[in-house]
């Protein structure tokens, strides 16, 4: 509670309460400036109302003008005539609404379908790997378990086989991708990350169009570029180049890419006669 302040010796006592003139609860911490309407260089005072909404001035009798102000009321000036006697005035502040100007947002929400993970472009590549690879990142989902940490498309779902996963490409299905490739061999993927548009995943509940596989079913669809696009990537492990164009109606994209991890094989105790390269050529 602000302590009352004496402007001269011979004063009166004014006692200002303000509420909220919607809810009839008392404010506090509102600015109250009080200053004599008599003359341009008169003094003035300021205080702060309490947590009751009330403050109190020691004044002078006289005319004197009050001005209330407040951050989330208007600002309101009042004038008030003190005699010998105490004086109490309420006041009701006027709370401040903003108008917004209104505004219509729409979307369109896509169903969904049970069972079904989606992994944007971005996504695809997040899995550490010494190349990155879309099909690695499955590892990580829930129901997935690896096959091997050297294995790129190893993986078995809900206790499947490995030949219970379908892989399709733009609607063509991959029939036991890498099946003469395998551990260390298998370098990557049949799918090139560099041309990946959407990633679906389907677990447990498969569309009858992916025929009978029981475990899952990988659905890949690659870019339709609308302008001239060229990616080149050189690195210790992989080299890749991608080339997509739009002509008339016509939409193409060509990608080319090739690992070898041989550098990373040749310290490894492993014996047997094997290739860590792997390179294609999709479009």
């Amino acid at each position: 509670m602000a302590a009352p302040l004496t402007v001269a010796a011979a004063s009166s006592r004014l006692v200002v309460t303000v509420t909220d003139s919607l809810s009839g609860d008392p404010v506090p911490g509102v600015s109250v400036r009080a200053k004599a309407a008599e003359a341009d260089g008169a003094p003035q005072v300021t205080v702060r109302t309490d947590d009751g909404g009330t403050t109190r001035l020691h004044l002078e009798p006289g005319q004197w003008a009050l001005r209330l102000r407040h951050g989330s009321f208007a600002t309101t000036d009042h004038a008030v005539r003190l005699g010998d006697r105490d004086t109490t005035v309420f006041i009701a502040l006027r709370p401040l609404l903003y108008r917004m100007p209104e505004r219509l947002a729409q979307a369109v929400a896509e169903p969904t379908q049970p069972g079904v993970t989606s992994l944007a472009p971005t996504e695809v590549t997040r899995y550490p790997s010494p190349v990155p690879d879309p099909v690695r990142i499955l590892r990580v989902l829930p129901g997935v378990a690896s096959g091997g940490d050297q294995s790129a498309t190893a993986y078995s779902v809900r206790g499947g086989s490995w030949d219970e996963n379908l892989v399709r490409i733009e609607g063509v299905e991959i029939d036991a991708p890498q099946l003469l490739r395998a551990g260390l061999a298998e370098t990557l993927s049949p799918v090139n990350g560099d041309l990946v548009e959407d990633v679906s995943f389907h677990v447990g509940v498969l569309p009858a169009s992916f025929g009978d596989r029981l475990s899952s079913a990988l659905d890949v669809g690659y870019r339709r570029p609308d302008s001239l696009e060229v990616f080149a990537l050189a690195g210790a492990t992989r080299k890749a180049a991608t080339v997509s164009a739009r002509t008339g109606r016509s939409r193409w994209i060509i990608g080319v890419r090739r690992a070898d991890l041989s550098r990373l094989t040749k310290d490894l105790q492993t014996t047997g006669d094997f290739s860590p390269e792997y390179g294609d050529v999709q479009g």
